[in-house]
Protein backbone atom coordinates (compact mmCIF):
# COMPACT_ATOMS: atom_id res chain seq x y z
CA UNK A 1 0.00 0.00 0.00
CA UNK A 2 1.63 3.56 -0.83
CA UNK A 3 1.81 5.75 1.63
CA UNK A 4 -0.45 8.83 1.69
CA UNK A 5 0.85 12.20 1.06
CA UNK A 6 -0.14 14.66 4.32
CA UNK A 7 -0.36 17.64 2.14
CA UNK A 8 -2.78 16.13 -0.21
CA UNK A 9 -4.99 15.63 3.13
CA UNK A 10 -7.79 18.50 3.18
CA UNK A 11 -9.15 18.84 6.31
CA UNK A 12 -12.82 20.24 5.85
CA UNK A 13 -13.27 23.60 8.42
CA UNK A 14 -16.31 23.74 10.45
CA UNK A 15 -19.21 26.19 9.67
CA UNK A 16 -22.18 27.44 10.73
CA UNK A 17 -25.05 27.76 9.64
CA UNK A 18 -26.06 31.74 8.65
CA UNK A 19 -29.37 33.44 8.51
CA UNK A 20 -31.21 36.88 7.79
CA UNK A 21 -33.71 37.99 9.80
CA UNK A 22 -35.83 40.84 9.07
CA UNK A 23 -37.52 43.35 11.81
CA UNK A 24 -40.76 46.00 11.76
CA UNK A 25 -40.89 48.11 14.93
CA UNK A 26 -43.77 50.78 15.19
CA UNK A 27 -43.94 52.68 19.28
CA UNK A 28 -42.92 54.75 21.42
CA UNK A 29 -40.25 57.90 21.24
CA UNK A 30 -39.90 58.55 25.44
CA UNK A 31 -40.39 62.02 26.19
CA UNK A 32 -37.18 63.04 27.73
CA UNK A 33 -36.79 66.35 26.45
CA UNK A 34 -38.73 69.47 25.35
CA UNK A 35 -37.97 69.47 22.00
CA UNK A 36 -39.61 66.40 21.60
CA UNK A 37 -42.80 67.42 23.83
CA UNK A 38 -43.19 70.33 20.60
CA UNK A 39 -40.88 72.70 21.12
CA UNK A 40 -39.23 72.69 17.96
CA UNK A 41 -39.81 74.12 14.60
CA UNK A 42 -42.92 71.99 13.78
CA UNK A 43 -44.75 72.49 16.97
CA UNK A 44 -45.39 69.13 17.04
CA UNK A 45 -44.56 66.39 19.49
CA UNK A 46 -42.56 63.91 18.39
CA UNK A 47 -43.53 60.73 20.03
CA UNK A 48 -44.04 57.90 17.51
CA UNK A 49 -41.50 56.07 15.37
CA UNK A 50 -40.83 53.32 12.99
CA UNK A 51 -37.98 51.48 12.22
CA UNK A 52 -36.51 48.35 10.17
CA UNK A 53 -34.03 46.40 11.21
CA UNK A 54 -32.18 43.34 9.03
CA UNK A 55 -29.55 40.98 10.63
CA UNK A 56 -27.09 38.65 9.21
CA UNK A 57 -26.72 36.11 12.11
CA UNK A 58 -23.98 33.31 12.66
CA UNK A 59 -25.86 29.93 14.18
CA UNK A 60 -24.05 28.56 16.81
CA UNK A 61 -24.08 24.95 17.40
CA UNK A 62 -22.18 24.09 20.98
CA UNK A 63 -19.27 23.06 18.82
CA UNK A 64 -17.59 25.46 21.99
CA UNK A 65 -18.02 25.10 25.57
CA UNK A 66 -18.53 28.56 25.23
CA UNK A 67 -21.68 28.31 22.88
CA UNK A 68 -22.99 25.59 25.29
CA UNK A 69 -22.81 28.04 28.39
CA UNK A 70 -24.69 30.43 26.89
CA UNK A 71 -27.77 28.27 25.22
CA UNK A 72 -26.18 28.11 21.34
CA UNK A 73 -26.32 31.97 20.78
CA UNK A 74 -26.78 33.27 17.83
CA UNK A 75 -24.43 36.31 16.96
CA UNK A 76 -23.78 38.65 13.61
CA UNK A 77 -23.64 42.42 12.27
CA UNK A 78 -27.05 44.18 11.47
CA UNK A 79 -28.70 47.40 9.76
CA UNK A 80 -30.97 49.70 11.52
CA UNK A 81 -32.91 52.44 9.85
CA UNK A 82 -35.77 54.78 12.15
CA UNK A 83 -37.97 57.60 10.66
CA UNK A 84 -39.06 59.97 13.53
CA UNK A 85 -41.25 61.72 10.85
CA UNK A 86 -39.34 65.08 11.15
CA UNK A 87 -36.60 65.01 8.25
CA UNK A 88 -35.68 68.46 8.79
CA UNK A 89 -34.91 68.80 12.28
CA UNK A 90 -33.56 64.89 12.95
CA UNK A 91 -32.46 63.77 9.66
CA UNK A 92 -32.78 60.45 8.65
CA UNK A 93 -30.37 58.43 11.01
CA UNK A 94 -29.39 54.80 10.28
CA UNK A 95 -27.20 52.60 12.38
CA UNK A 96 -24.66 49.79 11.59
CA UNK A 97 -24.23 47.86 14.80
CA UNK A 98 -22.89 44.36 16.33
CA UNK A 99 -26.03 41.68 17.99
CA UNK A 100 -25.61 38.95 20.58
CA UNK A 101 -29.06 37.19 21.02
CA UNK A 102 -28.96 33.94 23.32
CA UNK A 103 -32.21 32.46 25.08
CA UNK A 104 -33.37 32.26 28.91
CA UNK A 105 -34.88 28.97 28.17
CA UNK A 106 -34.55 27.14 24.84
CA UNK A 107 -37.85 24.64 24.09
CA UNK A 108 -38.22 21.94 21.51
CA UNK A 109 -40.34 24.45 19.19
CA UNK A 110 -39.85 27.67 20.65
CA UNK A 111 -37.33 29.67 23.01
CA UNK A 112 -37.53 32.68 25.30
CA UNK A 113 -34.38 35.33 24.43
CA UNK A 114 -32.59 38.28 25.13
CA UNK A 115 -30.55 40.59 22.66
CA UNK A 116 -28.38 43.35 22.69
CA UNK A 117 -26.93 44.93 20.09
CA UNK A 118 -24.46 48.12 20.06
CA UNK A 119 -23.13 50.15 17.05
CA UNK A 120 -22.52 53.44 15.55
CA UNK A 121 -25.68 55.42 14.09
CA UNK A 122 -25.49 58.52 11.31
CA UNK A 123 -26.90 60.69 9.28
CA UNK A 124 -28.58 62.55 11.85
CA UNK A 125 -29.40 66.07 11.26
CA UNK A 126 -27.53 67.62 14.26
CA UNK A 127 -27.87 71.22 16.38
CA UNK A 128 -27.00 74.31 14.59
CA UNK A 129 -27.33 78.02 16.10
CA UNK A 130 -28.32 79.11 12.66
CA UNK A 131 -29.88 76.22 10.84
CA UNK A 132 -30.79 73.82 13.87
CA UNK A 133 -31.90 76.45 16.63
CA UNK A 134 -34.37 74.33 18.40
CA UNK A 135 -33.10 70.65 18.06
CA UNK A 136 -30.58 70.18 20.59
CA UNK A 137 -31.71 66.37 21.69
CA UNK A 138 -28.57 65.15 19.46
CA UNK A 139 -25.69 67.87 18.68
CA UNK A 140 -23.60 65.55 16.32
CA UNK A 141 -24.01 63.80 13.10
CA UNK A 142 -23.06 60.42 14.38
CA UNK A 143 -23.81 59.05 17.32
CA UNK A 144 -23.68 55.51 19.68
CA UNK A 145 -26.69 52.85 19.00
CA UNK A 146 -27.28 50.91 21.83
CA UNK A 147 -29.73 48.46 21.46
CA UNK A 148 -31.53 45.71 24.15
CA UNK A 149 -34.78 43.66 24.31
CA UNK A 150 -36.39 40.29 25.08
CA UNK A 151 -37.43 37.86 22.14
CA UNK A 152 -39.78 34.70 21.55
CA UNK A 153 -38.81 32.74 18.63
CA UNK A 154 -40.96 30.17 17.29
CA UNK A 155 -39.92 27.51 14.85
CA UNK A 156 -41.81 27.30 11.56
CA UNK A 157 -40.30 24.31 9.57
CA UNK A 158 -36.63 23.59 8.97
CA UNK A 159 -35.65 27.05 7.74
CA UNK A 160 -37.97 29.80 9.43
CA UNK A 161 -38.60 31.30 12.60
CA UNK A 162 -41.06 33.95 13.59
CA UNK A 163 -40.03 36.17 16.26
CA UNK A 164 -41.79 38.34 18.66
CA UNK A 165 -40.77 40.87 21.33
CA UNK A 166 -39.65 44.35 22.47
CA UNK A 167 -36.66 46.83 22.82
CA UNK A 168 -35.14 49.64 24.56
CA UNK A 169 -32.50 51.67 21.89
CA UNK A 170 -30.67 54.75 23.27
CA UNK A 171 -29.36 57.35 20.93
CA UNK A 172 -26.40 59.50 22.40
CA UNK A 173 -22.80 60.86 21.52
CA UNK A 174 -21.84 60.87 25.30
CA UNK A 175 -21.66 64.42 25.44
CA UNK A 176 -18.13 64.60 23.25
CA UNK A 177 -20.59 67.54 21.27
CA UNK A 178 -23.40 69.08 22.95
CA UNK A 179 -26.13 69.41 23.30
CA UNK A 180 -26.78 66.30 24.24
CA UNK A 181 -30.16 65.05 25.61
CA UNK A 182 -29.71 61.89 23.67
CA UNK A 183 -33.29 59.76 22.34
CA UNK A 184 -34.92 56.74 23.56
CA UNK A 185 -37.04 54.44 21.96
CA UNK A 186 -39.34 51.55 23.71
CA UNK A 187 -41.40 49.43 20.91
CA UNK A 188 -42.78 45.61 20.09
CA UNK A 189 -41.43 44.68 17.26
CA UNK A 190 -42.14 41.37 14.41
CA UNK A 191 -39.63 39.83 12.47
CA UNK A 192 -39.04 36.58 10.13
CA UNK A 193 -35.33 35.02 9.97
CA UNK A 194 -34.47 31.83 7.34
CA UNK A 195 -31.63 30.40 7.92
CA UNK A 196 -29.56 29.01 4.77
CA UNK A 197 -29.62 25.14 4.70
CA UNK A 198 -31.14 24.03 7.60
CA UNK A 199 -30.63 25.13 11.24
CA UNK A 200 -27.78 23.31 13.14
CA UNK A 201 -27.81 20.41 15.11
CA UNK A 202 -26.52 21.04 18.57
CA UNK A 203 -23.84 19.16 19.98
CA UNK A 204 -24.07 18.66 23.93
CA UNK A 205 -21.04 17.68 26.11
CA UNK A 206 -20.23 17.38 29.89
CA UNK A 207 -17.98 20.68 30.77
CA UNK A 208 -15.09 19.52 32.55
CA UNK A 209 -15.52 20.33 36.35
CA UNK A 210 -14.26 23.72 37.39
CA UNK A 211 -10.69 22.81 39.46
CA UNK A 212 -10.23 26.31 42.11
CA UNK A 213 -7.18 27.44 42.69
CA UNK A 214 -5.37 30.30 45.11
CA UNK A 215 -4.00 33.15 43.40
CA UNK A 216 -1.85 35.99 46.16
CA UNK A 217 -0.91 39.34 44.89
CA UNK A 218 1.17 41.44 46.22
CA UNK A 219 1.64 45.18 45.81
CA UNK A 220 3.90 47.52 46.60
CA UNK A 221 3.39 51.54 46.14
Amino acid sequence: MSAIDADTIKVKKHRYPKSVRLFYQAGKVLQTNDFLKGQNASGQVIDYFQSLSLQYGIETDGSKIWQQIYGNPTWGFGFYAVNFFNKDELGTPSSLYGFFNAPFYRFKKWSINYEVGFGLAYDWNPYNQELNPFQYAIGSKNTVFIDVGMNVDIMLGKNFDLTGGFTFTHFSNGATKVPNFGINLFAPRIGVKYIFNERPVYVKTKPEKYKSEWEFIALAT
